[in-house]
């Protein structure tokens, strides 16, 4: 598929042929204005590791986000990211600590490790947001909903899937019911580097 990136041009997955690639469908939101917090962490978690360990660079690979709307609602999702991270901060430091609240708090702690800054958001966006306003990508991969996890709106699936340089699917992990059943940054990048390993020894066979 080729798809409009919301920071300009276009993205062709025929295109990054030769590299893995990893496509991330991120919620979004789940009503008007109701932004997917996790989602939001998901991004910056990335671009965090992106920068601490140039990740792009060490697996050749491309880290791709493909959201089921146009460039304004994806561009006000992408704003939300230093409220969200805020918003985490606070899940995992509750002013009350009645047995509710810190149970939370571990359930925060254990599903989004990383202490992300507020102040940094997204980190200038390094990975490409691509516009399916139509829904033919999403829909094509059974991903799009008007209704889940409880909440009636436009909304994705939350899924990851890692490709080889080849094109094939190595990896794929689609949430059930809830945003919380989702891989951590970190195993995103443990899957990437087993497959990056893996292209450089058939490489190396060849």
């Amino acid at each position: 598929f080729t798809l409009p990136s919301l920071q300009g041009g276009e993205v062709s997955l025929a295109a990054l042929r030769g590299r893995n690639v990893v496509l991330v469908f991120p919620r979004v939101q789940y009503g008007a204005d109701r932004w997917c917090t996790i989602c939001n962490y998901g991004y910056a978690e990335l671009a965090e590791l992106e920068a601490a360990q140039n990740l792009r660079r060490a697996t050749n690979a491309e880290i791709v986000f493909v959201v089921p709307f146009g460039r304004e609602v994806a561009q006000r999702w992408i704003d939300a990211t230093p409220g969200a991270l805020a918003k985490i901060r606070g899940f995992k430091n509750p002013e009350q600590k009645d047995d509710k609240s810190l149970a939370f708090a571990e359930k925060a702690k254990r599903h989004l490790p990383l202490d992300l800054d507020p102040a940094k958001g997204a980190r200038g966006l390094p990975f490409p947001i691509l516009l399916d306003a139509d829904h033919a990508v999403t829909s094509g991969l059974d991903l799009y909903r008007t209704e889940w996890g409880g909440a009636k709106a436009e909304q994705l699936v939350p899924a990851v899937m890692v490709l080889d340089a080849a094109g094939v699917v190595r990896y794929k992990h689609v949430a059930q019911a809830s945003t919380w059943d989702r891989p951590s940054g970190r195993e995103i990048v443990n899957v990437l580097r087993s497959v990056a390993a893996a292209d450089g020894d058939a490489t190396e066979a060849a």
